[in-house]
């Protein structure tokens, strides 16, 4: 095994080109915008049971907030999938 990585000497970024970070940083936004997108579309499946059974408690009311609170936030994430 080698010794400690010197940062200055031997740093990732010295071993990669821009292009890299470039292509690197496009596919990771591609997949979140990917996930977003999904997410965005599962999501409503979980309103159906707290719909059925009814928001008889406190609990079940903010796990619905939450619930509509995230959609809003995944669509918002999410739009851009399909127009890249």
């Amino acid at each position: 095994m080698s010794g400690p990585i010197d940062l200055q000497e031997d740093s990732v970024l010295d071993h990669l080109s821009l292009q890299s970070v470039t292509t690197i940083l496009h596919a990771v936004k591609t997949a979140l915008l990917r996930v977003f997108f999904w997410i965005s579309i599962v999501l409503p499946l979980f309103y159906i049971p707290l719909l059925i059974t009814g928001l008889n408690s406190i609990q079940e009311s903010l796990l619905f907030l939450g619930l509509i609170g995230l959609h809003s936030l995944t669509l918002i994430c999410g739009r851009s999938y399909r127009s890249h």
